[in-house]
């Protein structure tokens, strides 16, 4: 849970700048919605990690 909800900080912030000049309208919801996949991947990330540990 900490390596997703580190990898929705770190890149809200990145995501937000790109999106606010190619989507300027939607701006928050896509860079939002793309910090959640990168969440979602960390998140996974770190279960496999877990799970193999002893």
């Amino acid at each position: 849970m900490l390596a997703a909800t580190t990898g929705f900080f770190f890149t809200l912030p990145p995501a937000l700048e790109t999106t606010k000049q190619l989507v300027p309208d939607y701006a928050h919801v896509v860079a939002a919605l793309v910090s959640f996949v990168v969440a979602t991947l960390a998140y996974w990330a770190g279960l496999r990690v877990m799970r193999r540990l002893p």
